[in-house]
């Protein structure tokens, strides 16, 4: 698995050379480091002034762009 973190914030996820789906991040206005967490299965994010953790199964299961 692939993330890919754009300009506006978006998450892409790519698995096995192909897109999965994206989610937007809402808070996020510019892109910063980000980490993903193997024991809780979740990425890591710095926002502002607060590290923020999105599991990935709260954000496939929540994707506005659906798989292709």
């Amino acid at each position: 698995m692939m993330c890919v973190q754009s300009l506006d914030g978006t998450l892409s996820f790519f698995e096995q050379e192909r897109f999965s789906f994206s989610r937007f991040l809402p808070k996020n206005l510019i892109p910063g480091p980000i980490s993903y967490l193997s024991k809780t299965d979740s990425f890591v994010t710095i926002n502002g002034f607060s590290v923020e953790s999105y599991r990935f199964q709260a954000l496939a299961s929540a994707s506005d762009s659906g798989s292709e």
